[in-house]
């Protein structure tokens, strides 16, 4: 019944206009990717769901009992079991992330640095994966529920907690791609319930992504922006803490340059380093500074 009533709005193609269109941005070709990818991937669950339910409806030996093999296969979970089980419940929001998470296919709201690629490649670095074991599955669907149950319902700091968890478990893992994707969700619904707070930290999150794959200069924009955010909502706490992250941001930048011999610039970081420090109310590296 779930099936029957589910309708995707149809994709827009920007081609098909017969007058002349400009060429889409980055971000344009990226939600029309993810809109595709949501229809590929409920209607290819949907087609199992029917092939599943006629499997269930046959029946062996003159008694109509189901083989032995249907039973276990029922009892196991997988990651295929669990999205067809968000799909069946309605939970489609869910379903889908649960399925980027368990595919690795997230898209990434970050592009990893050439540096950090090089480290790859020479094994200086490493990405751990999600454990698909039984109890992962099922704690993370779970998660993801609530956290679309809590958003329907309104419950915004609430649906924010659920969201970070999964950001922060993705970060113990080095998998800061995916969980820049999950820092993003925050920051949609924290702008959609007008909530500064979360806007502020989720700006900070994605600071934070970004700085861990070495894209200082996109670090430092997310948290000056999360740092706005913090002061017009008169957030101390938050203000100090976004000012800690700046604090190494800024020097790092600043470094860098003085590293080149561009002292002038090296001075400006360090400069904003400094005005960091004051915020972040650390006088010890305020004087390093």
């Amino acid at each position: 019944k779930i099936f029957g009533r589910m309708k995707l709005a149809p994709i827009k193609n920007p081609h098909s206009k017969t007058s002349k269109v400009g060429k889409m941005s980055k971000r344009e070709e990226k939600v029309i990717m993810i809109q595709k990818t949501k229809e590929d991937v409920i209607d290819k669950y949907t087609k199992k769901i029917r092939v599943k339910k006629q499997m269930g409806g046959m029946t062996t030996g003159a008694l109509g009992k189901k083989s032995d093999d249907e039973f276990k296969l029922g009892e196991k979970i997988t990651k295929d079991s669990q999205a067809i089980k968000l799909l069946q419940e309605g939970y489609v929001q869910s379903f889908i992330d649960f399925f980027y998470l368990t595919n690795e296919t997230t898209p990434s709201m970050i592009v990893p640095s050439q540096r950090l690629l090089e480290e790859y490649k020479m094994n200086k670095r490493r990405k751990d994966h999600l454990d698909f074991s039984e109890e992962s599955l099922v704690k993370l669907s779970e998660d993801l529920v609530e956290a679309e149950n809590y958003l329907r319902e309104g419950h915004t700091i609430e649906c924010l907690h659920q969201y970070e968890g999964v950001c922060k478990a993705y970060e113990r893992l080095n998998d800061y791609e995916t969980a820049s994707y999950f820092y993003n969700r925050c920051l949609k619904v924290s702008k959609e319930a007008k909530y500064i707070d979360g806007e502020a930290q989720a700006n900070m999150g994605l600071g934070i992504c970004e700085e861990k794959v070495f894209n200082v200069f996109e670090s430092m924009r997310y948290h000056e922006i999360a740092l706005e955010k913090a002061i017009d909502g008169n957030l101390p706490d938050i203000i100090k803490k976004i000012s800690q992250e700046l604090v190494r941001v800024y020097k790092d930048i600043a470094k860098s340059y003085e590293h080149k011999q561009d002292y002038d610039r090296g001075l400006e970081y360090f400069e904003k380093c400094l005005d960091a420090c004051k915020k972040a109310d650390n006088p010890e590296m305020e004087a390093k500074c």
